[in-house]
């Protein structure tokens, strides 16, 4: 049921951008309502050829409501396929429907598609922080691969935890953002950070670090009063 219902969401997105394009495409020039009528001729295939495409992807088999960046490339993909599919079809069926029209169709179906998948992950970030918050506030020790995965996996469940930033030795790093949180200064400013953003847990996610750069930051951490892990 929930595969027939994106389906039928993806099937009114497709013929609405179509009629869009051509509005846009002709709007200002004249000979819009003949070729919304050849638009209208060529829906049944082209949805058709999106949703097959959408298929191929697997886009309907996955959990918009954690959508990443992966989730948007395949849409992308998707979208393309389609695309491609259309231009075959007014190949074929010798239809004369310009290929800018194509083109304006592809992008405004990349932004009403990949926009309608991310309203769910938008909708369970309203939701969970509208519903119970977050109860201890979490800084990360390293801002590489495993640093990322930790914040990522506390702000796309109801872990109970806020990430409120990185620290990191990097120079590079300092100063900017990671996943929309600051990277707060070096192992030096531990102590600074937790007392300023209220830090409840420290979490060293720092795999690829000798024992003793370890030592020394739980040296740091044992200063303050937050939690260590």
């Amino acid at each position: 049921m929930r595969m027939i219902l994106l389906m039928l969401c993806d099937a009114a997105i497709i013929n609405a951008a179509l009629a869009l394009a051509v509005i846009l495409r002709f709007s200002e020039t004249g000979g819009m309502l003949q070729h919304l009528r050849t638009g209208a001729e060529l829906a049944p295939w082209v949805t058709i050829a999106f949703i097959a495409a959408f298929y191929a992807f697997k886009l309907y088999n996955r959990i918009w409501a954690y959508a990443s960046m992966g989730e948007l490339l395949a849409v992308l993909q998707a979208v393309t396929l389609g695309s491609l599919g259309t231009i075959a079809v007014t190949f074929f069926t010798n239809t004369q429907l310009p290929r800018s029209i194509a083109v304006i169709h592809w992008a405004l179906t990349i932004l009403f598609v990949g926009g309608s998948r991310m309203f769910w992950r938008c909708l369970r970030e309203s939701r969970r922080t509208n519903g119970q918050k977050p109860t201890r506030r979490a800084l990360i020790i390293g801002a590489g691969d495993a640093g990322t995965m930790v914040a990522r996996e506390m702000k796309s469940y109801n872990s109970g935890f806020l990430p409120v930033g990185f620290i990191d030795d990097d120079p590079l790093k300092q100063g900017v953002s990671v996943l929309g949180l600051p990277v707060l200064g070096t192992r030096e400013a531990i102590p600074a950070a937790v007392e300023r953003h209220k830090v409840n847990l420290l979490i060293i996610a720092m795999p690829s670090v000798g024992a003793g750069v370890i030592r020394e930051i739980v040296e740091i951490c044992r200063d303050t009063k937050a939690e260590l892990k």
